[in-house]
């Protein structure tokens, strides 16, 4: 098992991709402070996960200022693959949950 990650307060959480179309991979990024993890995730998972965001944000109430710069960070180096997501919303501390899974990881 790789190295994990449990971040708080998070600055920035973004998808985006590196390569041409067709040969592309995608990745999940998320800066807390001065922490930066990067996942590399499949284009079906970023769909669901796009879906399963728009969701969770419906039911709550419209955030101020969002962020503009969404693009991923340089260098663009995968931690670890993806092989499951989660979200959920917590309101004791009013936060959104994700949390991945490493491709490999036992139960």
């Amino acid at each position: 098992m790789s190295e994990s990650f449990d971040l708080h307060d998070v600055d920035l959480l973004t998808v985006g991709t590196v390569g041409e179309p067709g040969s592309r991979v995608f990745y999940l990024q998320a800066k807390a402070g001065s922490e930066l993890v990067t996942l590399k995730l499949e284009k079906q998972q970023v769909k669901a996960l796009a879906d399963s965001v728009q969701n969770v944000l419906a039911d709550l109430p419209q955030p101020g200022d969002l962020p503009t710069a969404m693009d991923l960070i340089e260098p663009v180096e995968a931690a670890w693959a993806v092989a499951m997501l989660g979200l959920g919303y917590d309101e004791a501390p009013d936060r959104v949950i994700l949390m991945a899974r490493e491709v490999g990881f036992a139960v």
